[in-house]
């Protein structure tokens, strides 16, 4: 029976909201997905974590040339490290916190740290393990009643996404070219018109 859950409590940096969301009381199976569990409880108390910098549970996978906490700026192509594995680790600390709910910045592949230029929707980025490794982090987080979501911005690819790569190479001939909402062609290798506003 499906019923609306009481506020759900979102918690980002220092501001919060709310919202309604409906859930299920009982388990739900889909075909080929892990089973989602029951509704964790009146309201949904989200941590949001950026993977890339919370914890690392896997050394072997860490990029090369590493970005020092309280000694470098964040930029878009260093690195602090952090994993999926890590993130696992941590699944007592969390739930100790009280949450009941993470909240994932994007996970998929892309070449930059904040993961938000996706280059391929269907793969986990390699720096943050595998999708079986993420099936595990799902599977055990819903074992303590912790809900996962995935921050996936299919608004908006990054510029070596195969999409944009095919519209640099065809133009106006590309199959692709109604994706995007180009100005006119012939589209330069770094299209910034978004910045400029133009």
């Amino acid at each position: 029976m499906n019923q609306a859950c009481p506020d759900v409590i979102m918690i980002r940096g220092q501001a919060s909201w709310c919202c309604t969301l409906p859930c299920r009381r009982e388990p739900v199976k889909r075909s080929g997905d892990l089973p989602l569990s029951r509704c964790a409880g009146p309201a949904t108390v989200w941590y949001q974590i950026f993977p890339e910098g919370f914890h690392n549970g896997n050394l072997s996978i860490s990029p090369e040339k590493l970005a020092g906490w309280n000694r470098d700026e964040p930029t878009y192509s260093n690195f602090f490290d952090g994993d999926l594995e890590g993130i696992r680790l941590k699944l007592p600390y969390l739930k100790n916190l009280g949450i009941n709910g993470i909240y994932l910045t994007p996970i998929f592949q892309s070449p930059s740290s904040q993961k938000y230029d996706t280059d391929d929707y269907f793969a986990i980025d390699q720096h943050f393990q595998s999708t079986a490794d993420f099936k595990r982090l799902v599977s055990e987080s819903h074992a303590l009643y912790i809900r996962i979501m995935l921050d996936a911005v299919f608004n908006h690819v990054g510029f070596i996404h195969l999409f944009w790569q095919d519209i640099l190479r065809n133009h106006e001939c590309s199959e692709y070219k109604n994706y995007f909402h180009i100005h006119h062609f012939l589209v330069k290798e770094h299209y910034m018109d978004w910045r400029c506003g133009l």
